[in-house]
């Protein structure tokens, strides 16, 4: 049986969010590739504009991302980008034109299909996609009980992870 100092500390390769040196700090690190991270709170404390400039400070960077909401349409997600973002910076907003991918999904429990059809395969729409976005988890149907969707949701992060994309999820209690 190994001690704690035995084991190899294989470290883990992160996804740099040095723009937003608070959350930074608050996680104690920066996004670990693969990891599942969940925002959870009363509805309006600002987990879609939190779930937004996280997706934004890594589509800076020209990393790709996705953002898929289940409570707001297409166009308020897109005046969220640019109340956050604006039209003045050039640069910022051709970056994130370019990385910050946004889709919707009718049902949840059709995220492993989603993540297997439209973000794994090579030729893809979002191939390449390092942190996938869900907006929220109440949305779309999932609701607690609903034992089916929720292994579904087990599948999806459980594959996301072996793949090493970062899941972000945000939930209203």
């Amino acid at each position: 049986m190994p001690k704690i100092s035995d084991i190899e500390d294989k470290g883990k390769e992160g996804l740099d969010i040095s723009g937003l040196s608070w959350l930074k700090k608050a996680l104690g690190s920066d996004l670990i590739k693969g990891a599942i991270y969940l925002l959870a709170g009363e509805p309006g404390i600002g987990k879609t504009t939190l779930t937004i400039q996280v997706l934004g400070e890594l589509s800076k960077k020209g990393i790709k991302v996705l953002y898929i909401p289940t409570e707001q349409s297409l166009s308020d997600v897109k005046r969220v980008v640019n109340r956050i973002y604006g039209l003045a910076s050039k640069g910022t907003q051709s970056s994130i034109n370019e990385n910050l991918y946004v889709d919707t999904i009718d049902d949840l429990s059709m995220l492993p299909w989603f993540l297997n059809h439209r973000i794994l395969r090579p030729d893809s729409d979002y191939c390449g996609c390092k942190i996938i976005a869900i907006d929220s988890l109440q949305g779309g149907g999932l609701s607690i009980g609903v034992g089916e969707r929720y292994r579904r949701l087990l599948d999806f992060v459980e594959s996301a992870k072996a793949t090493g994309i970062t899941s972000l999820f945000a939930v209203s209690y």
